[in-house]
């Protein structure tokens, strides 16, 4: 009970603290008032604009801060700023100024102007150099801008900044009252703009003040430290800003390590503050040392001990439990026969004191289960070859009802009495086939958007495109019972996503597509109402951005990769731009996705019971390594999801080749 008060009085204190004056107390007065009659206490609003990386332990992080006021405070206030810090640990205790974590400021002295940027009839020219430095202040991660060109297009309404793979854009909008400032990678932001003496002059960012028709605004820097010791907890950094020794402006600003500190009512002491951290939608990584210990520590359950069981994955996650909302780590385990729908459990494992804290079991779902046609010596079914036609576990073109894959057994003498296939006579082959991108079969293209990772577009005709390089068709080929592509090299990649000319997803602002091994399409805005219609899209793949871009209808957006341009990674058209009753939307279609694990293939290589035996001018042929023993009841892997299933009965032989999928 004694604890229990400590944790309690621990948390009401920080509480207490934090609005009384964020870790001291503080002199405070009301904002827009006068002072001695000199002029108005100015509201000033503090906030973090960029971070260097998210701060955790073992990691200095430069935080951007922001200071504004609405421009009806007296321009060229002068404010100062103090800092403190305090950390809530997993037990409830609270510190004050916490070991493992030092804030060093810029500035602790700042000067709010009204922030003149440039003048636009002055860019290109006198002004660019005061365009740049903004830009490379506001986007401090992009080195490119240092070897930037500038020019005005579209009749001088917008200026780009750019190079032979990025841009940036600067839109002026109709009444000149403001510039859209969109970058491609980052949120787009507004800019102010006002004529001055028939010029027109471009201010920073605007904040929705409630009095005042812009801001005053001053920037400094923040660097936050933590050693490689820091403990786990939920750490808060508390930024005042005083005018006249009142403070007039207060912001905290937050990150955790682990699993933050102990809530208190259900909430988390960082609900508030502003996150410099790492997030619930990007977590901190698992180095493969950590990777491997958290695996260990949850395959040793005892649960575990005597089960068929096998590791499926490991990762960081943000998890908001009862008492904690931080970062664990979770092991998911598949228990269960491999042919037969099993469970997976899904451990919670707490990366600091390595061990379990929680478990959850969820079924699997049922898998799909494809079974070829038996040799059966009973009933006089002698079959020994089989293609998609007779075992549907096989990949079929549906287009040309081809199959490129087959299974055979090269032996004459197989019954009850004799149930060896011997070396080599087990034989697997599978060969490759153009195949036509269903946009290109089903439509005339006129314009594509060509995009190279990790930047680079080009909105081009395609007529103008050579024929030998519109690589509208790609070599298909069959791989254990699923579509692959053929590429340079005896490389193949696994088709994930291949839509028919039927087929149309519609995604409306805000709402993402999940298609396959992590890749998620995102709308994140759509203008249907503007004369150009378009769609700001972003492609990810497990949480990692890949690629966004910005397209009109009835164009083809083309993603490549630098490891491979000669088949794209995706390929989707954006057929229609709509207003819906309470949203714009987007209908896309002709889809297609492809892995980006590629496996080389070479002769000697082992799949299972399987070796490649040769490969020749797109056709693999892989044989059994040893001999296989097709015993009564028996079930036989032989490479990846395809596997033997042996009849009980002792007298006579029957099997049949059969392919397991999980939906």
């Amino acid at each position: 009970m004694r604890n229990l008060t400590i944790i309690l009085l621990g948390i009401f204190v920080l509480e207490i603290a934090l609005i009384s004056g964020c870790i001291e107390k503080n002199k405070t007065g009301p904002t827009g008032e006068e002072i001695n009659g000199t002029g108005q206490l100015p509201y000033v609003e503090i906030r973090v604009e960029s971070i260097s990386s998210p701060a955790y332990r073992g990691i200095s992080t430069i935080a951007g801060l922001s200071f504004t006021a609405p421009d009806d405070a007296t321009n060229g206030s002068e404010i100062l700023l103090d800092y403190g810090t305090a950390m809530l640990h997993p037990d409830g205790s609270l510190e004050l100024e916490p070991g493992g974590i030092y804030v060093i400021p810029e500035k602790k002295r700042l000067v709010l102007e009204r922030m003149y940027l440039f003048t636009w009839d002055e860019i290109p020219g006198k002004d660019s150099g005061k365009l740049i430095e903004y830009l490379e202040r506001m986007y401090f991660l992009l080195d490119w801008l240092k070897t930037a060109k500038i020019e005005k297009i579209e009749n001088n309404r917008t200026i780009r900044v750019f190079t032979e793979n990025n841009s940036i854009l600067l839109k002026l909008n109709d009444d000149k009252t403001g510039v859209d400032l969109r970058s491609g990678i980052y949120a787009p932001e507004k800019l102010f703009a006002v004529f001055d003496n028939e010029r027109l002059n471009i201010y920073d960012k605007q904040t929705p003040f409630e009095r005042g028709n812009g801001q005053l605004v001053a920037y400094s820097n923040l660097t936050v430290k933590t050693s490689n010791a820091s403990a786990e907890g939920d750490y808060l950094i508390t930024a005042t800003a005083r005018y006249r020794g009142w403070a007039v402006g207060k912001n905290v600003f937050s990150f955790k390590i682990g699993k933050g500190g102990r809530k208190s009512g259900g909430k988390s002491m960082t609900e508030g503050s502003q996150n410099i951290g790492y997030s619930a939608d990007n977590p901190p990584p698992l180095n493969l040392t950590e990777n491997a210990e958290m695996a260990e520590v949850a395959l040793r359950d005892p649960f575990l001990k005597g089960k068929m069981h096998r590791l499926i994955r490991v990762t960081s996650e943000y998890l908001d439990l009862e008492n904690y909302s931080g970062f664990f780590v979770v092991v998911d385990v598949d228990v269960g026969d491999p042919d037969y729908p099993g469970e997976v459990i899904r451990y919670i494992v707490d990366r600091e004191e390595k061990r379990i804290i929680g478990n959850s079991t969820t079924p699997q779902a049922a898998l799909e289960y494809f079974r070829g046609e038996a040799f059966d010596e009973a009933n006089g079914n002698s079959t020994k070859r089989w293609d998609a036609l007779n075992f549907p576990g096989l990949w079929l073109d549906n287009e040309t009802n081809t199959s490129t894959e087959t299974l055979a057994i090269n032996q004459s003498m197989l019954d009850g009495s004799r149930r060896v296939i011997e070396k080599h006579n087990l034989i697997y082959t599978t060969k490759s086939m153009p195949h036509r991108f269903q946009v290109f079969a089903s439509i005339n293209v006129t314009e594509v958007a060509i995009s190279n990772l990790p930047f680079g577009d080009r909105v081009i005709d395609y007529s103008s495109i050579p024929a030998e390089e519109k690589k509208e068709t790609y070599q298909a080929i069959g791989w254990q019972g699923e579509k692959h592509v053929l590429i340079e090299g005896n490389r193949i990649v696994k088709v994930l996503l291949e839509e028919n000319a039927s087929e149309v997803k519609t995604l409306t602002v805000g709402e993402s597509w999940n298609m396959s091994e992590g890749y998620v399409l995102t709308a994140n805005s759509i203008d249907a109402k503007a004369a150009n219609r378009q769609a700001w899209f972003t492609l990810a793949k497990d949480g990692t951005k890949l690629y966004d871009i910005v397209l009109g209808p009835r164009r083809l957006w083309i993603l490549n990769t630098p490891e491979n341009d000669t088949v794209p990674l995706f390929i989707t058209y954006f057929n229609k731009i709509f207003s819906g009753s309470y949203t714009d939307g987007a209908d896309l279609k002709y889809t297609w996705l492809r892995s980006q694990d590629i496996t080389e293939i070479k002769e000697g290589d082992i799949f299972g019971i399987m070796e490649v035996s040769s490969i020749d001018n797109g056709k693999i042929e892989l044989m059994n390594r040893e001999p296989v023993y097709l015993a009564p009841g028996k079930r036989i892997n032989l490479m990846g999801n395809i596997s033997i299933k042996v009849g009980g009965s002792n007298k006579s032989l029957s099997f049949y080749p059969y392919r397991v999928r999980q939906p």
